[in-house]
């Protein structure tokens, strides 16, 4: 009778992995990601309150170049929830509301008083109505501050 052997001992094995196997790789991917999620959500929460200080960076050089245009700019902050409104010299909402905490899931804080909004305001030449304003943006334990000075710079840091 010709035809395929069917004694075990003399069956060629196939490759492939056992059950053992895979649970041993599967238990060690497992241990590597618990260990690795604390550093990757550090990572995320300082990526997002750098993106959001930018951002609002970005609004406030926005808002001090139009004011020459617009006899003036106001660029108002709520805090801690980051809505942020630029409104002309006349109270006209100029640009779309921007929600920071829902964009990049971060809380807004100033250094000194405690205030629940924040007024950036320049005058026609740009020049800034407000004392200099330093704003913090937090998520987790990452955190990220934005200086604006009388004369509208901005200072990342």
């Amino acid at each position: 009778m010709g035809g395929m052997c069917t004694h075990p001992a003399l069956r060629t094995p196939r490759p492939g992995t056992t059950l053992l196997e895979l649970t041993v790789v599967l238990a060690m991917l497992a241990v590597l990601v618990g260990i690795a999620a604390p550093f990757g959500r550090r990572a995320m929460d300082e990526v997002a309150v750098r993106a959001a200080r930018d951002a609002l960076g970005a609004m406030a050089a926005r808002a001090r170049l139009g004011a020459a245009a617009r006899g003036g700019a106001t660029l108002a902050v709520t805090i801690p929830e980051g809505r942020v409104t630029l409104v002309d010299a006349r109270g006209r909402v100029v640009a779309p509301e921007h929600d920071l905490a829902a964009e990049f899931g971060v809380l807004v804080a100033t250094d000194g008083k405690a205030t629940d909004r924040v007024e950036l305001r320049w005058d026609v030449l740009g020049i800034g109505r407000a004392a200099a304003r330093t704003l913090r943006f937090r998520r987790g334990a990452a955190e990220a501050r934005l200086t604006i000075s009388l004369y509208g710079r901005v200072r990342s840091w």
